[in-house]
């Protein structure tokens, strides 16, 4: 195994441990809170985590997404300069937005309950953020994903403690959630030493500039995949009701696993395709790692969408079992995501933000008309399909607007018949005769497993060499 490949790999399971915490707690907690919560407040507190996925950013201009890409390969002096001009400008800009904010509470006539936690939780997450990503761009991937173990264990007792013990209901949610961060804040700066960067006297006037001019063009990105990945939660709301928030987050719940490796891999792809990116045969390893992916997503779709009617009467309440019909085109569009993601790499490569803008936008234009369009006739299932959609758009897009980055040899031929299975397998789960279903998926799942056993050996291989790198 080459040297790069087995970096990617060995990256990419240190940052499957150390999201564990803050990307999948939730998941396993699902048959938890889907007992303790009814489809309302589980609603509620979906539309929470979805403002504070929009709000961030703004907040500080995204300029956390060019610390980790400013850090790489950046000398000792360099990365103080870089840590301490965004430290110190997160602060500014959470103390001016948290002044304004409450100002403006004293104009607007309106109550948002347990403003105090909410506002809390946000501050403490955009430091969370924004320690996590020097972690990443210092090479400290071991420690983000210690980080990540410790805040999962404490973010679990403590929402089983204040919903289950105390009857918190959300608020439980959003304190449990501020302490973990918190923890794992202060871990991080007194462990990872990032305390030893961080002091006025680096603040330095010509990187802060640069830090801002790469990451305020990614701002309106930022919003066109919230809107991509979030904004049909507020059009539910609008033309539906709570209740369905409620279902169709659980639904997004069981998606969010697939989400989950996208983002894990997507997080050790970028340090290896930035890397390679002006080697001479960056076309080859780009298109043997994509083909990899592409096989990886199949066989995860495909045991997503057997087993989620499967599983569901035992993981969630009653009132929240028909999430999954819902989920079959999240689990497709949570892999086109990958796709566009990959190829995404390119924009980042090159420093191109205004073309990841244009792509991003597009799709979110895709999705948002849709999500108009269906809700209001067809429920919660227009939503799934814009979500599918909006994806599989961006990544047909990304395919041509890169062509001047690299050239990937995708392999259709797998991603169409592997498409096939998975739509048999929709089709089915919608038949009421369980031996019928077992047997068809089953047979499904082997044809699956046989046209991509190359990445199961693949795997098999880097997993037993993990340990020796």
């Amino acid at each position: 195994m080459t040297t790069k490949k087995q970096k990617l790999f060995s990256d990419t399971l240190l940052y499957m441990i150390g999201n564990f915490g803050s990307k999948t707690i939730s998941f396993f907690l699902v048959p938890f809170y889907t007992r303790f919560l009814t489809t309302s407040e589980y609603g509620i507190m979906d539309l929470i985590n979805t403002s504070k996925s929009l709000v961030l950013p703004l907040i500080y201009l995204q300029i956390i997404a060019g610390v980790y890409r400013y850090l790489i390969n950046s000398d000792t002096e360099k990365k103080k300069q870089i840590i301490s001009s965004s430290f110190f400008f997160v602060v500014a800009m959470v103390f001016i937005s948290s002044l304004l904010f409450y100002l403006g509470l004293q104009f607007f006539d309106f109550t948002i309950n347990y403003i105090n936690l909410i506002i809390s939780m946000f501050i403490i997450s955009i430091f969370n953020n924004l320690f996590r990503q020097v972690l990443r761009g210092l090479d400290k991937i071991r420690l983000y994903s210690v980080s990540g173990i410790v805040s999962t264990f404490i973010t679990s007792g403590l929402n089983i403690y204040f919903i289950g013990f105390l009857d918190m209901s959300y608020n439980g949610m959003l304190l449990a959630t501020s302490i973990s961060l918190g923890v794992s804040s202060l871990m991080i700066l007194i462990y990872g030493d990032i305390y030893k960067y961080i002091n006025y006297k680096h603040i330095n006037k010509n990187v802060f500039y640069g830090l801002i001019k790469y990451s305020v063009p990614l701002i309106p990105n930022t919003i066109g995949w919230w809107f991509m990945n979030v904004s049909d939660r507020y059009l539910i709301r609008l033309f539906l009701n709570l209740e369905y928030l409620g279902i169709y987050a659980i639904a997004n719940k069981f998606a969010s696993v697939i989400f989950l490796f996208n983002t894990i891999f997507y997080q050790a792809w970028q340090t290896s395709a930035i890397d390679e990116f002006d080697s001479n045969d960056k076309n080859k390893y780009y298109t043997e790692i994509f083909n990899y992916l592409l096989s990886f997503q199949l066989i995860l779709v495909l045991l997503g969408v057997i087993s989620v009617k499967l599983f569901i009467p035992f993981l969630v309440g009653v009132e929240f079992v028909t999430a999954w019909e819902y989920t079959p085109f999240l689990f497709l569009g949570a892999m086109f995501q990958s796709f566009a993601s990959f190829y995404g790499t390119g924009y980042l490569s090159t420093g191109n933000t205004m073309k990841s803008l244009m792509t991003t936008s597009l799709g979110a234009f895709f999705n948002l008309t849709i999500n108009l369009m269906l809700i209001p006739k067809i429920g919660l299932f227009a939503a799934s399909i814009s979500t599918f959609s909006a994806y599989f758009i961006l990544w047909i897009v990304r395919i041509y607007t890169t062509k001047d980055y690299f050239n990937i040899r995708v392999n259709y031929k797998k991603l169409t018949i592997g498409l096939i299975l998975i739509f048999v397998s929709m089709m089915v789960n919608y038949l009421n005769h369980l031996g019928i279903i077992l047997v068809i998926n089953f047979m499904v799942l082997i044809s699956m497993i046989y046209i991509n056993k190359n990445i199961l050996v693949i795997l098999f291989n880097k997993i037993k060499s993990f340990y020796n790198f």
